[in-house]
């Protein structure tokens, strides 16, 4: 992963109190599968800060591509 992606990532494992650090896209991917299952707060939780950091990875990235910020 880049390394603005690994500090978003960071960043958000923190705020979930997960205490991995942030590792290859697959395992990522797997890691919220597992620990986003279920229909509690904490799962939802999770399966939100993952979407959340997708989007704001993906906006970055754009603002980056398209108008070279």
């Amino acid at each position: 992963m880049c390394t603005f992606c690994v500090t978003v990532w960071r960043k958000l494992l923190l705020y979930l109190n997960e205490h991995h650090g942030p590792q290859q896209w697959n395992a990522e991917v797997e890691w919220t599968m597992t620990k986003g299952m279920g229909k509690s707060f904490s799962s939802r939780l999770r399966r939100l800060c993952f979407a959340a950091a997708i989007y704001h990875i993906w906006a970055a990235r754009n603002t980056t591509i398209f108008y070279g910020k």
